[in-house]
């Protein structure tokens, strides 16, 4: 305020917000900055167990799998599901439709009772997000 300037007057809206929510400062925060961190939660999840990953762009899938240690990479061609048996859950990205690999993971897992989450590209906690819904829901 400059020197003979009168005073700005306070609107009704502005009153009853600063009245309504003493908090609030009129601070609209980005959804990534409020989103919580689902990670910690499959780290505990994966604590002696393995979820198996197919499909998905390579980077992505060795990304994941350097965040989470306990995940198997389901990659190559079909035919060995000696992952599938120790896994805890299939965990399928199908960014890039069902290519042959993953038609063959998702039969495998069917067969041995292992559960199918499908999921698409996405970041670290989004992914542990996925996974901890399921899991727990």
């Amino acid at each position: 305020m400059t020197k003979g300037q009168a005073p700005r007057k306070v609107t009704p809206q502005e009153a009853s917000r600063s009245v309504r929510d003493p908090e609030d400062r009129g601070l609209d925060l980005p959804s990534f900055m409020t989103q919580r961190d689902y990670t910690r939660q499959l780290d505990r999840f994966l604590t002696g167990r393995q979820i198996a990953l197919a499909g998905g762009d390579p980077d992505w899938q060795r990304r994941i799998q350097r965040r989470f240690g306990a995940v198997l990479l389901i990659s190559g061609q079909p035919g060995d599901d000696r992952m599938l048996k120790e896994a805890s859950l299939l965990v399928v990205n199908l960014e890039d439709g069902k290519t042959p690999l993953v038609r063959w993971a998702i039969t495998e897992a069917k067969e041995n009772n292992c559960p199918i989450l499908s999921v698409g590209p996405t970041n670290l906690n989004g992914f542990a997000k996925a996974i901890v819904g399921r899991v727990s829901g």
